[in-house]
């Protein structure tokens, strides 16, 4: 995700980023990683003014 829209009725900004690019403050990402076992890994970070931080992470997600 690029940025935040200002109301809820406009559309999210999002753009495809290769692996361990840097976000600049704001943004987020969502890396999904075929898992383990089965499903998908997926992890969701934001980027800080000098850094990134993991928001979540979500193992072995069952594909629907």
């Amino acid at each position: 995700m690029l940025s935040a829209p200002a109301s809820r009725d406009s559309p999210i900004r999002i753009a495809w980023r290769p692996r361990g690019a840097l976000l600049l403050p704001g943004q987020m990402s969502l890396l999904w990683e075929p898992g383990a076992d089965s499903g998908w890994d997926v992890q969701a970070h934001l980027g800080l003014a000098k850094d990134s931080v993991l928001l979540a992470s979500w193992p072995a997600v069952t594909a629907h």
